[in-house]
């Protein structure tokens, strides 16, 4: 009996685009723009028999709890449009979380927007807290005594912007996570995976100007979130070594391996990080300085 709910929350016309025409092919007849002080959302749904009817104008509250109401019963989706700091992700934070009160699975999504904030926001000239992979959340519901109640929420992204951690523009920060493994507090954590609390000394965050700490959260909240959604210890501690390998590629230079000849090879200059990031990686090092 479980019916999904899907919310199409990507940050861009183009997706806004797909999900209306997404809308459209499922002849979703009744469409309605909801306007916030600055971000619009837009509500489609289809009706059983096919035919439209008028939505009314109200609140965003409203909004979530008519779409509740018509959960298990019609296909819906919210798709919140705006420019960059309107406050998108914000309202679809929001949408969850009203989604989701006195449901069995409240503390999950809580968990969930957690660890999607540190792992695909960041810092831009405009908005601490920018979302910078494409989302669409998906929300499962299921009968309970007084109608419908969430079960469940899926996401899947869209896109994702590489560029923000190899390439970042001046002002602007990589994504939350990788300062978050930089300041934890769980010292004996950091020294295990080979990092240390200075921003300047990793090449892929030198340059970069991460976001205030109330703009982000800690580690140990995102470690907690992990732990909240199921996953598991070996799993977490293989998430944390992957990203700390990132940081150490990034610092890999290259030389000239024959300097005195007219010759365009090269070889790794700073052996000791990929040696490094091999053993978090749990390959051999040789294996890795290959491929660089």
């Amino acid at each position: 009996m479980d019916t999904p709910l899907s919310g199409a929350w990507a940050p861009t016309l183009a997706s806004i685009d797909r999900s209306l025409e997404a809308a459209t092919r499922a002849n979703q007849t009744s469409m309605q723009v909801i306007d916030q002080p600055r971000t619009n959302v837009i509500y489609a749904i289809k009706s059983h028999d096919g035919t439209s009817r008028p939505e009314p104008q109200g609140a965003l509250l409203e909004l979530l709890d008519k779409a509740r109401a018509n959960a298990g019963h019609e296909p819906q989706a919210l798709i919140p449009t705006g420019m960059t700091g309107s406050g998108k992700s914000y309202t679809v934070f929001k949408a969850l979380r009203w989604f989701a009160r006195g449901s069995a699975v409240q503390q999950q999504v809580e968990a969930l927007l957690v660890v999607s904030s540190a792992f695909t926001h960041a810092s831009t000239t405009r908005n601490p807290d920018s979302t910078r992979v494409g989302k669409v959340f998906e929300t499962v519901w299921g009968r309970c005594h007084d109608g419908v109640e969430l079960e469940g929420v899926t996401v899947q992204s869209s896109f994702f912007e590489r560029s923000r951690i190899t390439d970042c523009r001046p002002g602007e920060s990589s994504f939350h996570i990788f300062y978050m493994l930089l300041e934890t507090r769980d010292y004996k954590l950091r020294r295990r995976l080979r990092l240390n609390d200075d921003v300047s000394d990793y090449a892929l965050l030198r340059n970069t100007t991460p976001a205030p700490l109330e703009s982000r959260g800690s580690l140990e909240g995102v470690l907690d979130g992990l732990r909240t959604l199921g996953i598991s210890a070996e799993q977490i501690e293989a998430l944390v070594e992957i990203l700390s390998a990132v940081l150490l590629l990034g610092n890999v230079e290259f030389e000239n391996k024959y300097p005195d000849e007219d010759c365009a090879e090269c070889q790794v200059k700073n052996t000791s990080e990929v040696e490094a990031a091999a053993t978090l990686l749990r390959i051999e090092s040789s294996a890795l300085l290959e491929v660089c």
